[in-house]
């Protein structure tokens, strides 16, 4: 297709389609956080939201000329306007991955990086007491008096654009709370599984009515990036434990089928719940029988949807011959976060690199 075919056709595509959110997935959906970067705080800040193309609504060439941020839902709370913010903004294609995005801000750019706006003037509206659970309209207009098309970089030979920077460079703004809805945060699905009897409890708390087992729980929130830590309860204290970690389920234990008799003999009741195949964690029980584990989880948004399986097996030598007692299983989800990521610098509108944080992108909509 030559040059001007293609952009008649991104020109009709833009021309016909109404405003589509991006990250797409947030679409008719509130956020699970909210910030107050860019417009919630008082001076200068550069904000950079890289999102990859996976969580663009579109396809092709389209010609924008403005985004709208949206407004975090706040329990449906007003929030007043501010006025008289200054920024100049910069839109690109980039080949950047978010998960990979640079602390240095040009180097999440793409070749076609423009100026789509200098030393614009913006007010941001009120946001009016609202009922429901959200979200709000996208109603924070930032137009470009420069329009910008995305994807014809390959008309003029470069490579195939896989996702969009907005960048702004907020040079002043009076102080007052604006905050931004986000899709930071999301939910990983704690569920316990596997057996365990009444005879593998903690021998010094021992109910025959309501009985005390040792048991382990996880954080509710394991994201890609962030990190998961296992709690340990109902140890004798100042005792070893370890965290048995797997992200195979079923399997076998000296060739039973999970869950299997840890030792029919000499350890009663207690279970192996957990392949033994991924990893043994150490730890050691506290004063009140209580301990952690905590693991690193990589920004790798293959990870998405793996799912972790954890028991604990924790000694205590009055309970049985084997000196051991055993957990139920817990398994959970690593989730999130979509595909953006947000790289910003507080106090300076030009800084060349800032922090990042992966998922964290505002939620916008490209008319």
């Amino acid at each position: 297709m030559t040059i001007l075919p293609r952009l008649v056709a991104g020109l009709l595509c833009a021309a016909s389609a109404a405003g589509q959110i991006v990250p797409a997935a947030m679409d008719g959906v509130e956020g699970a956080s909210a910030s107050i970067i860019p417009f919630g705080l008082s001076g200068p800040v550069r904000y950079q939201c890289i999102y990859d193309g996976d969580q663009l609504p579109w396809n092709g060439p389209r010609l924008i000329t403005e985004v709208r941020f949206r407004a975090d839902w706040d329990n449906g709370d007003p929030t007043p306007v501010k006025q008289f913010l200054r920024m100049d903004v910069d839109l690109s294609t980039t080949a950047q991955l978010a998960e990979a995005a640079s602390p240095a801000f040009d180097a999440n750019h793409g070749s076609d990086r423009t100026q789509v706006a200098n030393f614009l003037q913006v007010s941001l509206p009120q946001q009016p007491a609202m009922t429901g659970d959200g979200p709000r309209p996208a109603t924070v207009a930032i137009p470009f008096p420069v329009p910008w098309w995305y994807g014809t970089t390959p008309v003029f030979g470069g490579p195939q654009p896989t996702g969009l920077v907005v960048d702004l460079q907020v040079t002043s703004q009076p102080s007052g709370i604006y905050r931004l809805d986000s899709p930071f945060t999301c939910e990983s699905n704690i569920t316990e599984f596997g057996s365990i009897d009444i005879e593998c409890q903690n021998s010094q708390l021992y109910d025959p009515v309501d009985p005390v087992y040792v048991t382990i729980t996880s954080t509710n929130d394991i994201r890609a990036g962030g990190s998961v830590t296992w709690n340990i309860d109902n140890m004798i204290p100042d005792t070893v434990f370890a965290v048995i970690l797997s992200v195979a389920q079923g399997g076998e234990w000296l060739g039973v089928p999970l869950p299997a008799p840890l030792h029919p003999t000499d350890a009663p009741g207690c279970f192996v719940n957990v392949r033994m195949d991924m990893a043994v964690l150490p730890g050691f029980a506290d004063s009140n029988g209580s301990g952690a584990y905590s693991l690193g989880i990589p920004s790798d948004r293959d990870l998405v949807g793996t799912v972790l399986y954890a028991q604990a097996i924790a000694r205590d030598l009055g309970a049985n011959p084997f000196g051991h007692v055993t957990s139920l299983g817990v398994h959970s989800t690593v989730c999130g976060p979509l595909g953006c990521a947000r790289v910003y610098s507080i106090g300076n509108a030009h800084a060349s690199s800032g922090n990042v944080t992966f998922g964290a992108a505002s939620v916008i909509e490209v008319p």
